[in-house]
């Protein structure tokens, strides 16, 4: 396991974002990015129906990529800072990431990119399990 990226403590601004991407069907909202001294947080907005008989349903793990839109990569510390999901017969889930390093201050274009959403069960521990996975990448592209 990668270390946490560093607790998100002084931060520096708020950007409402409001986008929302579609990838083969599926859509996925970035609602905000979070800059902080110590990395970004950026928070997501996604709605999965729920099977007629699937009272346990499998949460999302989302894997991401930033940086330049010309170069973006795999953050060199990220985690899932919080999340939930909730409602009948369609799921409403919001998930926050942090990561680090966030966002430079003279940036002129910077890309949040979900590469792909696993859906799994439990989210955590030697009986997790893949139950399907969708293939992105959902690029949202931030100009400050």
């Amino acid at each position: 396991m990668p270390p946490p990226p560093p607790a998100p403590r002084e931060l520096i601004e708020v950007l409402g974002i409001g986008k929302t991407e579609v990838v083969n069907g599926k859509a996925l909202t970035l609602l905000s990015l979070e800059r902080y001294r110590e990395g970004d947080l950026v928070t997501f907005r996604l709605v999965r129906k729920r099977g007629r008989f699937e009272p346990d349903f499998p949460s999302p793990e989302m894997f991401l990529a930033v940086g330049p839109a010309a170069a973006t990569s795999t953050p060199r510390l990220s985690g899932m800072n919080g999340g939930g999901g909730g409602g009948m017969e369609e799921i409403t889930f919001r998930y926050s990431f942090s990561f680090s390093p966030g966002m430079p201050d003279d940036a002129t274009d910077w890309v949040i990119e979900v590469t792909k959403i696993e859906w799994v069960r439990p989210r955590h521990g030697r009986h997790r399990r893949i139950w399907s996975i969708d293939h992105g990448p959902w690029r949202f592209i931030i100009r400050p």
